[in-house]
């Protein structure tokens, strides 16, 4: 009696043992989970311009980095785990004309207005998620700087092909008989195709 009570005993034991030993590592792992390193970033909103600040734990650029003229742009994905959600940012940089852009008469831009939209809705010709850069009443302000704008956020990732950008561009430099700032042009690009008019 007392031996089998004692082998009842030491088999409580055993699984006690197990059940806080499985315990402690379920809520090691849950720890681990919750200690991933987040990371921030300062960027401006696209449709205001006041400065956001943005904590990501892991970031990959979605669109490559095309250049119309001397602007390029990329779109960049930041995923924070904690908070399960996907954000978005646009990238500006101008950069100087090269030699050979010099040779054939490329001219330098500024950007005045930029719009991106997302997830295509066909039944109203829109798009889900959109933003645009705001308009400005004096002409000489409404340049958009280089740097980092923050567009929207999703609770899913946005494929790179779900993305359409339009921007209007005015030139940089006077050419022929035009001032600065007194041809405009217009760029739409998706997945698909991209088209600059003028």
């Amino acid at each position: 009696m007392i031996l089998a009570f004692r082998k009842i005993a030491a088999l409580f034991l055993v699984v006690l043992i197990v059940l806080v030993s499985t315990g402690c590592e379920i809520k090691k792992t849950d720890q681990q989970v919750s200690k991933e390193s987040v990371s921030t970033i300062k960027v401006k909103n696209l449709d205001t311009f006041k400065e956001k600040t943005i904590s990501y734990t892991k970031s990959s650029e979605l669109l490559p980095n095309p250049a119309i003229n001397n602007i390029s742009y990329n779109i960049q994905e930041y995923y924070n785990s904690n908070k399960k959600e996907y954000q978005y940012v646009l990238n500006f940089q101008s950069n100087p004309l090269t030699e050979v852009q010099k040779g054939i008469n490329i001219i330098p831009y500024n950007v005045i207005k930029f719009s991106v939209g997302a997830l295509q809705n066909n039944e109203t010709n829109t798009f889900i998620k959109s933003v645009s850069s705001p308009m400005f009443i004096k002409f000489n302000n409404s340049y958009i700087s280089d740097g980092s704008y923050y567009l929207f956020s999703a609770n899913k990732p946005i494929k790179a092909t779900e993305f359409q950008l339009e921007g209007i561009f005015v030139n940089a430099v006077a050419f022929e008989n035009k001032k600065v700032g007194e041809e405009t042009y217009r760029y739409i690009s998706n997945s698909k195709e991209s088209l600059m008019t003028d």
